[in-house]
C-alpha cells in the first residue's frame, strides 16, 4: 500500500489479524488539516495527533483517519450528521459526540466542555456516511449497531448530575409552558442527555431546569480559576497555611473534592466556589 495517499483510513483487527482499509477523498478534503486517532488496546490508551501515514500504519492496533474539527461550515449541507471523537483522562477515555446539525465549532466546543482539549479532538465522519446522527443539537452517546464507533470500541458517555433543590418539577419539554409530570427530590442523581435553552433532558421525554442541576465531574478533571490571587493552602480549610496564589483564568487539575475544597496537587487545596 502506498501510505503517502492513505485517506479515509481505518485500521483494526479481526480473526485473521491486522488490516487497514483505505478509500479516496476529493482534493479539497485532502487539502484540509487531517488528524488520526490511534488506540493501543494492550496499554489501554488512545491518542489524537496530526495525521502521519507511518505512525498510522505502525502504532497501535486500531486507528482512524479524520479531520481537525475546527472551523465553521460554509453551508448547511456541511452540518449534517457528524461524529466527533475526543481523548481525555491521559488517554484512558474516548468521548463520542454525535449530532445531526452541529457545526464543527459547536461540536468542538461540546467536546471542550466535556473535558477534551482541542488538540485531542478529531472529526471522523460526516454527511450521509455518519456513524451516528440524530435530530438533536448533540449528545454524548453512540448507536452501537453502526460500524465505526462499534469497531473502535467506543463506549457511550453521558454526563451525570445531582438535583440541588427539593421537589424539582420534571416537564415534558424545555420550558415552563410544558406540563409537569413528576417531581425530583434533593440529591437525586440524573443522566444529562441534552442541554437546551437553560433546560436539561434527563430521559427521552423529560426535562428539568439546568439551574437546579449540578454536573457530577469525573475525577480527575480540568478546571479554571474564576478570581485573581486565589489562595492555595496546604490542607482542607482556611486554617491551613497559604503556599502560593493562582491567577484569574489559570487552569488546574482537580484530583479530589472534599467539604467545599478541591485538591489540585498532592498537598495543595483551593476553595471550590472560586474554580469552575
Amino acid at each position: 500500500m502506498n501510505t503517502t495517499v492513505l485517506s479515509m483510513g481505518l485500521k483494526s483487527t479481526d480473526a485473521e489479524g491486522l488490516y487497514i482499509n483505505s478509500g479516496a477523498r476529493i482534493p479539497s478534503d485532502m487539502a484540509q488539516a487531517r488528524r488520526m486517532l490511534i488506540i493501543d488496546n494492550t496499554a489501554g490508551l488512545a491518542k489524537v495527533a496530526d495525521f502521519d501515514e507511518t505512525v498510522f500504519v505502525n502504532e497501535g492496533d486500531q486507528a482512524v483517519e479524520g479531520f481537525d474539527p475546527y472551523g465553521v461550515p460554509l453551508h448547511k449541507a456541511e452540518q449534517a450528521s457528524r461524529v466527533y471523537l475526543g481523548v481525555r483522562n491521559d488517554g484512558k477515555e474516548l468521548v463520542v459526540y454525535c449530532s445531526k446539525s452541529a457545526s464543527n465549532q459547536e461540536a468542538s466546543n461540546a467536546l471542550t466542555n466535556a473535558g477534551v482539549d482541542q488538540a485531542r479532538q478529531i472529526q471522523v465522519d460526516g454527511g450521509g456516511s455518519a456513524t451516528c446522527g440524530y435530530n438533536l443539537p448533540g449528545q454524548y452517546f453512540v448507536e452501537p449497531g453502526r460500524a465505526l464507533t462499534h469497531l473502535m470500541g467506543a463506549i457511550p458517555v453521558t454526563d451525570k448530575g445531582t438535583i440541588t433543590i427539593n421537589n424539582l418539577n420534571v416537564r415534558t419539554g424545555p420550558g415552563v409552558s410544558n406540563s409537569a409530570v413528576r417531581k425530583l427530590p434533593l440529591g437525586e442523581e440524573v443522566t444529562l442527555y441534552e442541554v437546551k435553552d437553560g433546560w436539561v433532558r434527563i430521559s427521552n421525554t423529560e426535562w428539568v431546569s439546568a439551574s437546579y442541576v449540578k454536573k457530577i465531574k469525573t475525577l480527575p478533571y480540568n478546571a479554571t480559576v474564576t478570581v485573581n490571587n486565589l489562595n492555595v493552602r496546604s490542607g482542607v480549610g482556611a486554617s491551613f497555611g497559604v503556599t502560593r496564589q493562582l491567577s484569574l483564568n489559570e487552569e488546574v487539575r482537580v484530583q479530589e473534592e472534599k467539604d467545599g475544597w478541591l485538591q489540585i496537587s498532592d498537598s495543595e487545596w483551593v476553595m471550590e466556589k472560586y474554580v469552575k
